[in-house]
């Protein structure tokens, strides 16, 4: 999916991998893949209509844990989330 960003009106294409990570990560939760969200930033070649990939953002998703009180007669595991920052990443093009 293609999303114009509104803090800098650049074109990002959104797409997500589901990976396992090794047991070595701090992340690792056995055989239970972690989904990374990817936003690439799309350039366009003005003259040839061209698209390439550049630059992006890693982000994972992440349940946050609700407060105890009230709320925690309700199971909210799943529904209360938020986006963390992972990392940066480069795309270049192949030879061919």
């Amino acid at each position: 999916d293609s999303e114009i960003e509104q803090e800098d009106g650049l074109t990002y294409l959104s797409y997500s991998a589901d990976v396992i990570l090794p047991e070595s990560d701090t992340n690792h939760v056995g055989n239970t893949p972690t989904r990374f969200y990817f936003n690439n930033r799309i350039d366009t070649d003005e003259k040839s209509k061209e698209i390439s990939l550049s630059d992006g953002k890693v982000t994972v998703k992440r349940d946050i844990d609700t407060p105890v009180g009230f709320l925690s007669i309700f199971k909210t595991e799943g529904i209360l989330a938020q986006f963390r920052y992972c990392g940066d990443f480069v795309s270049k093009p192949t030879s061919t």
